[in-house]
């Protein structure tokens, strides 16, 4: 329960209703309300995850977001270099998966970069057919999912190591959303680079915004997630 209560301390400082109160404010009223929560908590003993899971959301809006992309390329395209030489589709998804196989296997109890991987292999140009680029695609997000899974908000505030550089929980959490983000960015433009006229769109289409600001219906990852999946499907059954 540790976290939480960090949490519950910050939220209250940073309320507003410290301002006037000096350095040393009283937030006996945020501790009233972490007395309720850890009485709730005895009472129903559920491992406390909000914050977790608000992460592994995130992280599934995006993993759906670089699928509904590559369900839209052709085979023959998927290892092809991307604009300017850049990086191919391959390629992007085997680094991602490569670097969240070594940040999230052992999460908690070893360093995330492993010894056994080989970073620089993972940007070396490879022709793979869809089947092997799925198999490790999905590797690599099984492996950050199911410890996600297996975490609650107690553990937000353990440390963990990256090259033996200490960070909490939550620091290397938000690096690897981050780093995730990046290069989902990457796979949808490259993605939407080789469809062309043909892409669809997996976010508010142009000239569709003040239509959409009316009924954001997708804004929450889980909604946003379902519509990119069902466009996945659409696009994968036409190809």
């Amino acid at each position: 329960m540790r976290g939480a209560g960090v949490i519950v301390e910050a939220l209250w400082k940073h309320s507003g209703m410290c301002r006037g109160r000096g350095a040393g404010c009283d937030w006996e009223p945020a501790a009233i309300l972490w007395g309720v929560a850890t009485a709730n908590h005895q009472h129903n003993p559920m491992p406390m995850t909000p914050l977790i899971k608000s992460i592994a959301d995130e992280f599934r809006r995006y993993k759906a977001g670089a699928e509904g992309a590559l369900a839209q390329v052709p085979d023959s395209l998927l290892s092809e270099p991307g604009p300017g030489n850049g990086n191919s589709l391959a390629v992007i998804c085997w680094h991602m998966a490569g670097n969240f196989q070594s940040r999230f296997s052992n999460f908690l109890t070893s360093d995330g970069e492993k010894a056994g991987r080989d970073r620089e292999s993972e940007f070396a140009p490879r022709t793979v057919t869809r089947e092997e680029l799925t198999a490790k695609w999905q590797l690599g997000w099984n492996t950050v999912l199911s410890t996600l899974d297996a975490l609650t908000d107690d553990d937000l505030f353990t440390t963990v190591t990256i090259r033996e550089q200490p960070l909490s929980v939550h620091e290397a959490l938000h690096r690897s959303l981050a780093h995730a983000s990046y290069h989902v960015g990457q796979i949808v433009y490259v993605a939407h680079y080789f469809c062309g006229p043909a892409w669809k769109y997996l976010t508010i289409p142009p000239g569709q915004s003040a239509a959409y600001n009316k009924a954001p219906a997708l804004d929450k990852p889980t909604a946003h997630a379902e519509h990119v999946k069902e466009i996945s499907t659409k696009t994968s059954a036409t190809l």
